[in-house]
């Protein structure tokens, strides 16, 4: 678990360390390191529709839990739509899921 701990939390200082806001412009020398920590934010994603869709394979698939996933994917699309990001429709998403499946 501390391993989760500092390599998330080193995911999230490590763009701060290396682009400098005054510049506009990452260093070139950090160019590659910041495009990998620029595909977490999508990857985050994926791994959550992963998580949500792993327990229905190779079974039926319940209709609370259809509709689960569907909302949730909703949710995210359309938090994304309308204010962009990764982290709040990602958030978002996961909210609605857990919601529905708990009131389902």
């Amino acid at each position: 678990m501390l391993a989760c701990g500092a390599v998330t939390f080193l995911l999230r200082v490590l763009p701060i360390r290396f682009w400098k806001p005054g510049a506009g412009r990452a260093n070139s020398r950090y160019k590659p390191l910041l495009g990998i920590l620029q595909a977490i934010g999508p990857a985050a994603i994926t791994a959550l529709l992963v998580v949500s869709l792993w327990p229905a394979r190779g079974t039926p698939v319940q209709a609370h839990t259809l509709l689960a996933i569907v909302l949730g994917l909703a949710v995210v699309a359309g938090a994304k739509k309308m204010i962009g990001g990764i982290a709040f429709p990602a958030l978002f998403g996961a909210i609605a899921y857990g919601l529905c499946l708990q009131w389902g």
